[in-house]
């Protein structure tokens, strides 16, 4: 047994090797969705009727046009944008401006919606279990009134997830990762070697291995959701320069968030409030994903226009 025991330098080397092989799967896993697999991601998150896909409606497009034309997007970032219809109510977006393979925009399918009248019962499902909708349900009434946007908030939400696919998160995610895990790997490797913290006590080597797994992860998680809520942040304050109609359709486009959410908590029961607390924002356990829907639209009902973008100036890339 003593022949096959490593000395230290080759233990140095094998942590090493697997910390490397760890942060680049990672790294990997991270960027997969926005580059070589965006297609296929596109088509798993796509609407479908019948098994057909649902093309992006004609409407719909065109406010997507209007929506490059208010942020001054440059021509030759245009054609990167491939917007689509996408399953369930959320906006979604993937990919880099400046990669080969585009940025893909999820659009929902009841952005088409002009009148509540008009709204599909039978199309939605929802919860785990895609339980159809009760149309006497009070509730029911108000996640259709949540489904119906004007043109202005449908803008803003498309505005939103433009801005929101140039801040390149994937990319500080996959170099996030990456160090986290390479950090942790070598600060174990110093607990165990230099402080012989196994070799004190067993218990000791454990605890002290919990407790850096649990500083780690809260590290990571802290930077990641912090990243991501400062560029909402950042989109939201963007938006709203660009005019009383982008204030305007952020605090509706929030508003009709809040209704849907609330609508949500009442009609999947015991799931809904879990999910959502009575305000409409989203309950986070320690973590916070995301800015709180309340706090975004607050910022919009208090917002004041100082200061407009200068005329021919692009807000976006």
């Amino acid at each position: 047994m003593s022949k096959l025991a490593l000395n230290p330098s080759t233990k140095a080397a094998v942590i090493g090797t697997a910390a490397v092989v760890a942060t680049s799967c990672v790294s990997f896993l991270e960027i997969l969705p926005h580059t070589f697999c965006i297609e296929k991601y596109r088509k798993f998150l796509a609407k479908y009727k019948r098994d057909v896909e649902v093309p992006l409606h004609k409407d719909v497009e065109k406010l997507f046009n209007e929506v490059l034309d208010d942020l001054k997007v440059k021509p030759i970032i245009r054609d990167t944008y491939k917007p689509f219809t996408i399953a369930g109510f959320e906006i979604y977006h993937a990919g880099f401006t400046e990669s080969s393979y585009g940025v893909i925009i999820g659009i929902p399918g009841h952005f088409v919606y002009k009148d509540k009248r008009f709204v599909d019962i039978l199309d939605i499902r929802v919860g785990y279990d895609r339980t159809p909708l009760n149309p006497y349900e009070a509730s029911t009434d108000e996640l259709i009134e949540s489904m119906v946007l004007s043109d202005k908030a449908k803008k803003f939400g498309i505005a939103r997830e433009i801005l929101m696919s140039q801040k390149y998160l994937p990319l500080y995610r996959s170099i996030e990762s990456p160090i986290m895990i390479s950090l942790t790997a070598i600060m174990a490797d110093m607990l165990r070697t230099r402080y012989e913290v196994f070799k004190r006590s067993f218990a000791l080597g454990v605890s002290s291995y919990l407790g850096l797994g649990l500083l780690s992860f809260s590290t990571w998680f802290q930077f990641r959701d912090g990243l991501n809520t400062y560029f909402e942040k950042s989109v939201d304050q963007e938006l709203a320069k660009l005019g009383p109609d982008y204030v305007e359709g952020g605090k509706e486009f929030y508003e009709k968030i809040l209704i849907r959410n609330r609508a949500m908590r009442k009609i999947l029961g015991v799931q809904g409030k879990k999910k959502f607390n009575t305000h409409g924002d989203e309950i986070f356990f320690i973590r916070h994903k995301r800015t709180p829907i309340t706090y975004r639209k607050k910022f919009f009902e208090n917002y004041k226009q100082i200061e407009a973008v200068p005329e021919g100036q692009p807000l976006a890339a």
